[in-house]
């Protein structure tokens, strides 16, 4: 029997809270999930909307199936949103972003890298052109060195092993060169893993051939030409690589095409 899947929404009452909220809801069609919409007001000279907030719950859980419960806390965005995301109640998050112009409540470029690097819990972003699914077919599983990296694979797999996903392990080498030794052996411990758990996977490997500072925009490109529905990444920056620093994280989370991101949770020390 499957545990059921606690859902953390951050929730300001926008198209795209709500969209994520959606999102969230349709993982229903996989896995057992429970959803809690988040408000989170500045300090208790704000006007509550807590009722308008189990209004909402209420009416999504009517359309969509699962529980739906509704929080409201005071205190500044982020380190409420951190703090509550990574209290170990939660599975998972699923958050939406506005990109560069931001939410109401300022989740966007750089906050929403600084959450997801914070959470314990793994963490989908969405953007305001996402589309909700209710199937997650195929993961894109970038490469990366990071030394917890093996935490991403896991949350890749777990996913993927609920929905029967394929997952694509893939690799961008620049000219001339190969995989760092890191790199390398967390490939190894990706195809390792997957094939352990029983997930459909393949590994492509591409030589760089767009012209960028990281590889962010070839790995884009790539799952937006071949139809993935989730792309995985770390949100911490590895020693070793600059390809996926902040600036290249950010390109990720807030990217044109709407694609889902998933971040991994890391426990920090």
């Amino acid at each position: 029997m499957q545990h059921t899947v606690q859902i953390l929404v951050p929730y300001d009452f926008t198209e795209v809270a709500a969209m994520a909220a959606r999102q969230a809801c349709m993982l229903k069609s996989a896995l057992p999930v429970e959803v809690t919409l988040l408000h989170v007001i500045a300090s208790e000279r704000v006007p509550t909307r807590l009722d308008e907030l189990i209004f909402h719950a209420r009416e999504l859980s009517k359309e969509l199936g699962p529980l739906v419960k509704a929080k409201e806390q005071v205190g500044l965005v982020l380190p409420t949103l951190e703090k509550e995301a990574s209290t170990g109640t939660y599975t998972l998050m699923v958050a939406g972003t506005h990109g560069p112009h931001g939410l109401r409540q300022f989740l966007f470029g750089a906050d929403i890298l600084s959450l997801v690097k914070h959470c314990s819990c793994p963490t989908i972003v969405l953007q305001h052109q996402s589309e909700p699914r209710s199937r997650i077919s195929r993961i894109l599983l970038p490469i990366g060195a990071h030394e917890q990296y093996i935490r991403l694979v896991e949350q890749v797999g777990g996913l993927a092993k609920a929905f029967s996903a394929e997952v694509v392990i893939y690799a961008v080498r620049r000219p001339m060169e190969s995989l760092s030794p890191d790199a390398a052996r967390n490939t190894e411990k990706a195809q390792k893993f997957l094939r352990t758990i029983g997930v459909d996977f393949q590994t492509v490997e591409e030589e760089l051939k767009v012209v960028s500072f990281g590889f962010a925009r070839q790995t884009l490109e790539y799952a937006h030409d071949n139809g993935f529905d989730l792309v995985a990444i770390m949100p911490h920056s590895s020693h070793q690589y600059g390809f996926m620093a902040d600036a290249e994280k950010e390109r990720m989370l807030t990217n044109e095409y709407g694609l889902a991101i998933l971040c991994a949770g890391i426990q920090e020390a």
